[in-house]
């Protein structure tokens, strides 16, 4: 299983310039850490996977009325609970269908799209939840598909199955292409919703749960997401970050440690104010305890020094640089360590 998703909202620089992407770690048994793609002060699942390899997205759909009853619940909330737990309807299974049950148990305010993927050995392996508070639910799969879409099933914002569906350019773009050939590799499948790309595109987002990896690009001012190449990480190092310890001590008055930019790209400043007769040494190493960087003791001729590590000979993800700061005088040496993050 591939799923893919163009987050199209507005050009908003503060959309565009407050991204974000969560880690949720739990140490609870009846739940499971994920991960979700949104923006700062966004707590609910818009888009996200858990580590079991549960994939949700939710898009509006293109039916308004006013909604009814009282009781709403938060739709990005609600898929939230569907992936948090390890198995949110009791049936055994972690699927796609825990995601769309945990939405449907709720009164939803408006009307929404929610598409969700898992393992291919899943039973429920994707389906599309369209549902509206007046006009009730249905649950899409690739057997309500036309015939020569194959395995892949498609949504925008447009109900296809719970109303008639309407014309929508970006689905009629995806449907061309799936009726040239409805064989998708990773790559085309990524390719495929670039054709359906819009100028007002934040952030593409692939999810691979057989491999656990994630493959995303985010806009940039002037620039839509789906033009700029992805960024590709490993899920399982996400998760694993918060499995090794930092134990840093705490700095003295006259002793600061600053990395910039964090994250970062091409290179990191290493900036270290300390107190006089002190050397430094500084080690890099990845999430697996390889060192991509060694810098041996030096003697700080000045209050203030600054390393430029050449980070883009490393690939993107998750780094720890440990600081070694030894007095000369009291012969006691100073360990800190510090997160760094490369994303391109």
């Amino acid at each position: 299983t591939v799923i893919n998703r163009n987050l199209d909202w507005i050009n908003n620089p503060h959309l565009i310039n407050n991204a974000l992407i969560i880690i949720w770690v739990t140490g609870d048994p009846s739940k499971q850490s994920f991960v979700t793609f949104g923006f700062i002060g966004l707590i609910g699942a818009l888009s996200g996977m858990n580590e079991y390899g549960v994939a949700t997205f939710q898009n509006m759909g293109n039916y308004m009325a006013p909604p009814t009853g009282t009781g709403f619940y938060p739709v990005n909330l609600a898929q939230r609970d569907g992936l948090e737990a390890a198995d949110y309807n009791g049936d055994g299974l972690c699927t796609a269908r825990d995601v769309t049950d945990a939405v449907r148990a709720h009164n939803v305010s408006s009307t929404f799209i929610v598409h969700s993927a898992g393992p291919a050995f899943d039973e429920s392996s994707a389906e599309v939840l369209e549902i509206h508070n007046a006009y009730g639910f249905a649950i899409r799969t690739v057997a309500d598909n036309p015939e020569y879409f194959g395995d892949n099933l498609v949504a925008t914002n447009h109900f296809r199955l719970l109303k008639p569906p309407a014309y929508c350019y970006r689905y009629s773009r995806i449907s061309d292409s799936l009726e040239t050939s409805n064989q998708l590799d990773v790559n085309r499948n990524w390719n495929v919703l670039t054709a359906a790309g819009v100028t007002t595109n934040l952030q593409t987002i692939q999810f691979i749960p057989a491999q656990n990896i994630i493959r995303f690009s985010m806009a940039e001012p002037g620039t839509p997401a789906f033009l700029i190449p992805p960024t590709q990480v490993d899920m399982d190092s996400l998760f694993s970050m918060f499995n090794v310890g930092i134990n840093e001590q705490n700095l003295t008055n006259e002793t600061s440690v600053s990395i910039y930019p964090n994250p970062g790209k091409d290179q990191i400043n290493i900036v270290i104010e300390a107190g006089e007769n002190r050397s430094v040494s500084i080690s890099i190493s990845d999430l697996n305890g390889r060192k991509v960087l060694q810098v041996n003791e030096m003697t700080l001729s000045q209050n203030i020094f600054t390393y430029n590590w050449n980070s883009s000979r490393v690939p993107d993800g998750v780094y720890f640089a440990n600081i070694d700061l030894h007095s000369r005088t009291t012969g006691k040496t100073m360990k800190v360590t510090k997160k760094v993050v490369i994303a391109r």
